[in-house]
């Protein structure tokens, strides 16, 4: 049974946002449903250890069973090139165990 949860109020400038952490802009293909780049703000520990803008994008989606899942993937940090790579195998579980999800 779901219930309803209330987050706490905090002074947020949108009504929309959850305090303490970023927005997240989401752009999907409208065809397709599938994500295509993500946005929000980090902090940039590796180089400059201030706030940046972070964008992710995701392509080269193939059919595993029966999702599609990207196959490569490229992070853009303040416009420049930050991280690019390609996914060449994707592994998926039949299962879990029940004993994964118990609290230790």
């Amino acid at each position: 049974m779901l219930r309803d949860v209330q987050l706490p109020r905090c002074a947020c400038d949108d009504e929309n946002s959850v305090c303490g952490y970023p927005d997240v802009i989401l752009y999907m293909d409208k065809k397709a449903h599938l994500l295509l780049k993500w946005e929000t703000t980090t902090i940039d520990l590796a180089v400059s250890g201030k706030e940046v803008t972070s964008e992710s994008y995701l392509g080269d989606y193939k059919k595993i069973g029966k999702s599609r899942v990207p196959h490569s993937f490229r992070v853009v940090r303040d416009g420049k090139q930050f991280l690019e790579g390609t996914v060449t195998k994707y592994q998926t579980l039949e299962s879990l165990d029940a004993s994964t999800f118990t609290k230790p």
